[in-house]
């Protein structure tokens, strides 16, 4: 009996161990494109979300937010809460690239800006899962492809190099309008705004089109038929789900970065076991039957 008993405390953990090591697989070719009906059918309620899922020992929390910069807000407590349940080894968040690497050096920089001087960016709540990860000592990769790998990608799609330019400015533009930073599309504050952001995404081009505001401003007339200025709904312009070419290159674009997100969420939770990531809403719509294939069905809340 008593070698009974030794052989089972001696084969547990072993079994432990190799279940624990099994790597998950999945398809990328299971993300699927943004569309409203993937939304209302796939998702209970409005976000926050919190989807966990667990294959084994091995889990992955998705926390679908609505973009926002007001600390107060439901999406920034779902982080929190998540944070406190899961306790993560690794934490994916939106809107920088997966190259920079673990935990770059500039954003940890970041960290300790008063509130008046961060950009929209580092009031939003990717940044504050940043912030909980920093805090906590846990390392944190951004999400996304570089910028140069999707203008490759969107180029070899047959797109044009202005169309391009032009529907990824629409995202960062959004984001600065949404936080503040200019109440519409025209004046010094917009120019200040378009200015930072065509820097930025012109260095992604291998041979840029024209970047200047009055040709951004002279395409917006030629796509849309009226002054971006004079157009209310400019914002959804550059949205994933649409007719217009710069939103079918959203579209393209956002598919994309999903497929990019799945393949990252699998790489680090086969690595570190406990990855929580925190992404728009939308995004767990897309991913829904590619991460239900490699976890199975989540619990929600």
């Amino acid at each position: 009996m008593d070698l009974e008993r030794r052989l089972v405390a001696i084969g547990l953990p072993l079994m432990v161990a190799g279940c624990s090591t099994t790597p998950l697989v999945g398809d990328a070719g299971l993300v699927q494109p943004f569309s409203n009906e993937r939304q209302t059918t796939l998702l209970p309620h409005d976000p926050p979300l919190t989807a966990a899922y667990q294959r084994r020992f091995k889990r992955l929390t998705f926390v679908g937010i609505e973009h926002t910069t007001n600390p107060q807000s439901a999406s920034f407590a779902a982080i929190e809460k998540a944070f406190d349940t899961l306790q993560p080894r690794a934490v994916i968040v939106e809107g920088f690239a997966t190259l920079w690497g673990p935990s770059p050096s500039f954003l940890l920089k970041s960290l300790d800006k008063p509130w008046e001087q961060r950009n929209s960016y580092e009031r939003g709540e990717a940044f504050h899962a940043v912030t909980l990860a920093a805090g906590r000592q846990v390392p944190f990769w951004g999400g996304e492809p570089t910028d140069s790998e999707l203008v490759d990608r969107l180029l070899a799609m047959g797109s044009a190099s202005a169309d391009v330019f032009a529907a990824l400015m629409f995202g960062p533009l959004n984001q600065d309008w949404r936080s503040g930073a200019f109440l519409a599309p025209t004046g010094p504050d917009f120019e200040v705004s378009y200015a930072r952001w065509a820097a930025d995404i012109e260095q992604a081009f291998a041979n840029p089109p024209p970047t200047d505001l009055a040709s951004f401003q002279a395409w917006y007339l030629a796509r849309f038929g009226k002054p971006i200025e004079a157009d209310p709904e400019w914002a959804t312009r550059g949205g994933p789900d649409g007719d217009s070419i710069s939103e079918r290159i959203g579209g393209q674009s956002n598919l994309l970065r999903d497929r990019h997100l799945f393949e990252l969420m699998l790489k680090l939770t086969n690595e570190r076991e406990r990855v929580l990531t925190v992404f728009g809403s939308s995004h767990l719509a897309n991913q829904w039957d590619a991460l239900k294939a490699s976890f199975g069905a989540p619990i929600l809340r």
